[in-house]
């Protein structure tokens, strides 16, 4: 979705439609459970208040989230009882 990000002197810059990742985690947040149906055991990649991607690698689904995306604000969260041992949240 492309957006009017500002407008200044007559020139409109367009760009991504940007959320804070305040609301991305919210969004999982709200929406775990169900999420749980489809994503159960995996991490998840929650961009634009959506499921984007998902892996059972999070080290994996970040790499890829962001080579695909570039840099924008995401959320990554595990959809299950808790994350594998060892692994960190992002």
């Amino acid at each position: 979705m492309q957006a009017v990000v500002t407008s200044r002197s007559g020139w409109d810059v367009t760009g991504p439609r940007v959320l804070p990742p305040e609301l991305e985690k919210r969004w999982y947040l709200q929406n775990k459970k169900a999420l749980a149906a489809a994503y159960f055991g995996f991490y998840v990649a929650v961009h634009g208040q959506r499921v984007v991607d998902s892996d059972r690698n999070l080290a994996v689904l970040v790499n890829r989230f962001f080579s695909e995306h570039g840099v924008v604000d995401a959320y990554f969260g595990f959809v299950g009882k808790e994350p594998p041992k060892g692994v960190a949240s992002v």
